[in-house]
């Protein structure tokens, strides 16, 4: 009975961990791979529409935040979910509460080099809605562009 009892308080304990400790793990594997700064296609241009920045940011209490500056509107969603897969890539998992309507998205990347990376993957989660997928824009077949670490 004591066994239990104390399987039941872990059990409990781990559901009332609060939402700063699990950002923090995701700021840490995020910190790791490099995604930490901002990045666009091309740095010594401003933001726009043709060239967004983006930035990941980490926050007081941990919290891992996805800035987007469309040079003309901008945004931030919280991304609640990192990991680091054996394959060297990065998956994050966004919660796109600024879209109408929220949604929460889930991406890979890949790196090109230190301070180059690309998107491999990009879909609705928990669903089979790509709008990229090994490393090309579904809509065109294109491939993803770079983006490069400004700072």
């Amino acid at each position: 009975m004591a066994v239990l009892f104390r399987i039941h308080l872990l059990v409990t304990a781990a559901y009332l961990l609060p939402a700063s400790a699990m950002a923090r793990d995701a700021a840490d594997a995020a910190a790791k791979w490099g995604m930490i700064g901002t990045w666009a296609p091309d740095c010594t241009s401003g933001p726009s529409r043709s060239n967004v920045y983006l930035i990941y940011q980490r926050r007081s209490g941990g919290r891992l935040v996805h800035k987007r500056d469309f040079g003309d509107a901008r945004d931030e969603n919280d991304i609640t979910e990192t990991t680091l897969l054996p394959d060297g890539k990065l998956e994050l998992v966004f919660d796109l509460k600024s879209l109408s309507p929220p949604q929460k998205r889930r991406a890979v990347f890949e790196k090109v080099s230190d301070d180059v990376y690309r998107a491999f993957e990009n879909q609705v989660v928990g669903t089979s809605d790509f709008s990229v997928k090994d490393g090309k824009l579904l809509s065109t077949g294109a491939p993803m562009r770079v983006a490069n670490r400004c700072r």
